[in-house]
């Protein structure tokens, strides 16, 4: 069992000391965003299927790290600026590739257009098509971009997390919302935990329908450094990462959130 760091619920920032081949003490920043099934909080534990593959390959390469979780606008800027930043999970597209340093693919994405089931007056066949509604996007994500390129701005509503654009689809404030199907199912059940606490209303996953995939720009998503960091840290990660898809546990690892 791969063992989960004990945090607060107020995050605390990773400063991980390793040594490069010079003999030099390098410190490593790991960020991170609320992001279930990849990396979120349970029973006060940070967990998930994306934290996991990272603690296999910290115990491989003999680190002891603590994480930080962050919007994921001001997580990108932070691993986009600062030195020996490891940010997890990322899509990986194009406009990226000059940014970070890719470690590996943790999955691949699948996004969608969701609406409610009950809105029989949406019908979507074409990106064009999504113009005539109103479009919930988490700020700052590549979906955020991509239907931006697509020249979707006039229908986006943007909000900071997953869960958030899926209680603006609940509550009718937009029409669609793109979102992962694995992301939108974990982010509601994590939700409905809580919310049963607190005596909130409940959200139902059964009452959003597919309408429309979401395209494609890119690959899956990684495990990343940004571009301000030395070539021997990166590579030892890419080859560790490696080492644990040949042993099997990536494999093992995944298959534990996407059953």
């Amino acid at each position: 069992m791969v063992r989960k760091i004990l945090i607060t619920l107020c995050s605390v920032i990773v400063f991980v000391m390793v040594f490069s081949v010079h003999g030099h003490a390098q410190q490593i920043k790991i960020v991170t965003l609320d992001f279930p099934p990849y990396s979120y909080i349970e029973n006060n534990e940070l967990t998930g299927m994306a934290t996991e593959i990272l603690m296999e390959i910290l115990s491989d390469v003999g680190m002891m790290p603590e994480i930080r979780q962050y919007p994921w606008k001001r997580a990108c800027c932070i691993a986009d600026t600062e030195k020996n930043v490891l940010i997890y999970t990322i899509a990986r597209t194009p406009q990226r590739e000059m940014k970070f340093h890719f470690i590996g693919e943790v999955a691949p994405r699948n996004n969608y257009f969701f609406k409610l089931g009950e809105r029989k007056d949406i019908q979507v066949d074409s990106v064009e098509d999504l113009k005539k509604y109103k479009i919930g996007v988490v700020r700052g994500y590549a979906t955020d971009k991509t239907l931006t390129d697509f020249g979707l701005e006039p229908s986006l509503h943007r909000a900071t997390s997953d869960i958030n654009i899926l209680r603006m689809l609940f509550k009718g404030h937009v029409d669609l919302c793109s979102v992962d199907e694995m992301v939108a199912k974990h982010q509601i059940r994590l939700f409905n935990q809580a919310a049963q606490k607190t005596g909130r209303e409940l959200l139902n996953f059964s009452r959003l329908e597919k309408v429309y995939e979401h395209p494609r720009i890119g690959s899956g998503r990684y495990l990343a450094f940004g571009t301000n960091t030395s070539h021997e840290l990166v590579k030892k990660f890419q080859d560790s990462f490696q080492r644990i898809v040949q042993q099997g546990k990536l494999e093992v690892i995944r298959a534990k959130y996407m059953n």
